[in-house]
């Protein structure tokens, strides 16, 4: 049986077109509408192309007539071609199409209807056929290397290794699109802490084309400050978080340090304990990097997690915390107060802090001289809650995010289309992805935190290894730099999203 959804004139003149699902079988077409439908006889029948495109007009034997917009070329002749064969003949014209025709059946629809909709105020994105092969080339490579690794502590060798290799390389690539390089692009899918690992005080923006990103927060801030920040070299607050934004406030690239340029593998390899000599075999560091887990150092017997790392870059980038001293009647003075150095026996931060606030309280009220002033311990506090925000905020590792947690997030995306690609390089395929990608940025004008379904998601992940690019298209249609929320997703966003576009 052939089926297909149409639109068909109301039956009062005022009417618009109604939705309707059509179906052959044998020599009886019929027409639904919701709970009614109406059944014809085919045979004799014929059909024909009318003017405005996609339109069949049948004219049964019975001298009744029916009029369908198909919506697309393909559907069009599609339906006449089986109302001729049933016309003459009792014979089954049933041919099953498989589903893989389906879907390009679809996809030439949404093509169809683009070539001949009235001017449309979507932005055109200007991401090529060509751009979305060389993306899928990259994934192919990458769905077929991993298919061929032999366990997940394999998968997970070969995650460090790319990304120690992007680690040695990644200043030559910045800005650039290479779906070659596994690591690179899947670092630009988040473009907000892209932009901010790839940008430097020492190089003066371009207010034009520069992403201002709260270094504490990772949101994009108004590009009117750039001038106030780096050209006056001066300080302004967070519109969000409300710390203070200067030009060289991101510690990873502070004046094109490269004291950062160290992989992974060999920053979570020793222990994170200060004078412990223990490393962590691979499995180890596989279960506290990958799945969060803790991990007990062989030599010291303490407690390792990711967090505690983090804790470690603390006490290495803040061996003393700088806050105001009240000490005579000349006013306040900078005083330093060394950070505890000692890791938690539990590696958590809220141990480490908990500590750390024990300790400001005995200095606070103990017999330790000379004791500190409340003045003086709320303004250490200020200064250490900011520190410790700063490095909370940003993973371990060169970049702002952690690439192996990122590639390994990501595989569940080249999962899908690895063993599809032959279908998304299809150009009809691609030609309607970039149509509704469109679409979807067109509605993210209006509506946040929509779903992209899979075509728009490969679309969406090509533009953004474009990221100069990328970043204009999004702020002249948003006002900003739209990034993917791929955890945050959920049925109900889902719903959202079909509703919006449904009345989009």
């Amino acid at each position: 049986m052939f089926e297909v959804s149409a639109l068909t004139p109301g039956p009062l003149l005022f009417q618009s077109w109604t939705p309707v699902i059509v179906s052959i079988d044998g020599q009886r077409l019929r027409v639904d509408y919701g709970a009614s439908h109406k059944s014809f006889d085919t045979t004799g029948c014929a059909a024909h192309a009318i003017d405005p495109p996609f339109l069949v007009e049948i004219a049964f034997s019975n001298k009744k007539k029916l009029l369908l917009d198909m919506g697309s070329r393909s559907l069009r002749t599609q339906l006449i071609e089986r109302l001729t064969a049933t016309a003459t003949s009792t014979a089954s014209t049933d041919t099953a199409d498989s589903v893989h025709d389906q879907l390009l059946s679809v996809a030439a629809a949404i093509t169809d209807r683009a070539a001949v909709a009235k001017k449309s105020d979507l932005r055109p994105c200007n991401v090529s056929v060509a751009d979305v092969h060389a993306h899928l080339c990259g994934l192919k490579d990458v769905y077929d290397h991993v298919a061929g690794l032999p366990s997940p502590l394999a998968l997970y060798d070969w995650l460090l290794d790319t990304e120690a290799a992007y680690v040695d390389r990644h200043r030559d690539l910045h800005g650039s699109a290479r779906p070659d390089v596994y690591a690179h692009t899947v670092y630009q899918q988040d473009p907000l802490s892209y932009a901010l690992g790839t940008t430097s005080s020492a190089r003066r923006p371009d207010v034009n084309s520069y992403i201002g990103v709260c270094s504490y927060c990772k949101t994009e801030y108004d590009r009117a400050l750039l001038p106030v920040i780096y050209v006056t070299d001066g300080a302004w607050p967070c519109p969000t978080c409300h710390e203070t934004i200067t030009a060289d406030v991101y510690f990873k690239n502070r004046f094109d340090t490269m004291a950062f340029d160290e992989p992974l593998r060999r920053v979570l390899a020793p222990c994170p304990t200060r004078r412990c000599p223990g490393r962590f075999t691979r499995p180890e560091m596989q279960r506290l990097h990958l799945f969060d887990k803790p991990a007990i150092c062989a030599a010291c017997k303490r407690s390792a997690l990711y967090e505690t790392y983090q804790i470690a870059t603390l006490v290495r980038e803040h061996p003393s915390i700088r806050y105001q001293s009240v000490r005579n009647a000349d006013g306040t003075y900078i005083s330093l107060m060394p950070t505890q150095r000692e890791m938690p026996v539990d590696g958590l931060w809220s141990t480490y802090l908990h500590e750390l606030h024990a300790s400001l309280h005995a200095r606070r009220h103990g017999h330790a001289k000379p004791r500190l002033q409340m003045f003086e311990v709320s303004t250490y506090m200020v200064e250490l809650e900011r520190a410790v925000t700063m490095i909370r905020a940003h993973d371990n590792g060169a970049f702002p995010i952690d690439l192996v947690r990122a590639m390994h997030r990501d595989l569940r995306f080249v999962a899908k289309i690895g063993p599809m690609t032959h279908y998304w390089s299809n150009p009809t395929v691609v030609a309607a992805a970039i149509r509704r990608y469109e679409q979807f940025m067109h509605l993210s004008k209006t509506h946040k935190h929509l779903v992209p379904t899979l075509d728009i998601a490969l679309l969406w992940r090509v533009h953004m290894t474009q990221h100069v690019a990328y970043c204009a298209y999004s702020r002249a249609i948003t006002k900003k730099v739209l990034s993917p929320q791929w955890n945050s997703y959920d049925d109900a966003a889902y719903v959202k999203t079909c509703v919006a576009w449904d009345q989009g």
